[in-house]
């Protein structure tokens, strides 16, 4: 998969005529990944922030199968289906 890699964070407000939105940004140099409008829903911070953690928990997840879907682990086949999917959605497959 490729994306943008590199530490993603949520930077403070940004207003464009009179709307305020959270600015998504990439590295030590703030470069703008994207917008989440509006800042007055209580949930746009949160999903700012989700979305700025997306890319470790992708690798961590990856992690995660390639450890427990090995033959010496037998307890993980439950869960595994549903790590396979969560990865296939970011995937986009």
């Amino acid at each position: 998969m490729n994306y943008t890699k590199g530490e993603w964070r949520v930077t403070g407000e940004c207003f464009h005529d009179n709307i305020g939105a959270y600015r998504l940004v990439l590295g030590a140099n703030d470069e703008l990944i994207g917008h989440l409008w509006p800042n007055s829903n209580p949930q746009t911070e949160a999903n700012a922030q989700l979305i700025a953690a997306a890319p470790d928990m992708y690798e961590a997840l990856k992690v995660v199968v390639g450890y427990f879907d090995s033959p010496e682990v037998s307890n993980a086949s439950d869960f595994i289906p549903q790590l396979r999917n969560a990865l296939a959605k970011a995937e986009a497959k």
